[in-house]
């Protein structure tokens, strides 16, 4: 007697007529399928994010700060220390942060500004996390992000102001464009790739927006040439 994952399985398989094809068609299937995973298919791209960079960077800008996330440009990163550390104060929140461990993220001259950097993952009570952004998507005004041992996941999701570094150079048009790039580096994907466009929020309560429901309150991006 089948159980009942063999029988789902047998009927999709009668379905979809592999029940009787041959061996060599068979295989030909899995080459195609394998084919497509390794180079997919191009979506249509909106006109909007076909642009030079400039104006890429500007779309990125105009569609992060739509959706309520604040984005200030910088000459340099080395300029985040000081600008976080005024925020935190207005914020109260004290002058130290859970920090993700790329090396653009620990190069930047924290102590000089007064901040101290704690790493490991987030939980229920953090107040700020700085991270670096894999990249930014200019037709949604998204950040990218991967898991990492150098960068939990929960560094992004679980805080109340999550202030991130982004280089202009990894702004991409299209969410497609930036999958593209981090498959050309990374072919053995991580386990979480996360788009993030800006902080958490939710309406399911009589249809009134209230910000920080599910992760971050606050969305900053720091947004440096390079």
């Amino acid at each position: 007697m089948m159980d009942a994952r063999t029988l789902i399985l047998e009927r999709l398989r009668a379905r979809l007529g592999h029940d009787t094809a041959s061996p060599a068609t068979m295989q030909a299937k899995r080459r195609e399928i394998a084919g497509r995973i390794a180079a997919p298919p191009a979506h249509p791209i909106p006109a909007r994010s076909r642009v030079g960079d400039a104006a890429r960077r500007d779309l990125f800008i105009r569609m992060a700060e739509k959706a309520k996330a604040s984005v200030t440009r910088l000459a340099t990163a080395a300029a985040v220390p000081e600008i976080l550390g005024g925020v935190l104060d207005e914020r109260g929140f004290g002058r130290h942060l859970l920090a993700t461990r790329e090396a653009q993220i620990l190069a930047l001259p924290w102590a000089l500004a007064g901040l101290s950097l704690h790493h490991g993952r987030g939980n229920g009570t953090t107040q700020a996390s700085v991270a670096l952004a894999v990249a930014g998507v200019a037709e949604t005004g998204s950040l990218l992000f991967i898991s990492a041992p150098e960068s939990p996941m929960t560094v992004q999701l679980l805080c109340d102001l999550h202030c991130v570094l982004l280089l202009e150079s990894r702004i991409f048009g299209t969410m497609e464009e930036a999958l593209a790039d981090l498959r050309a580096v990374r072919p053995d994907l991580p386990a979480a790739v996360t788009f993030v466009t800006g902080p958490s929020r939710t309406a399911d309560i009589e249809q009134q927006m209230q910000l920080g429901a599910h992760g971050p309150r606050e969305l900053r991006i720091y947004l440096a040439e390079g």
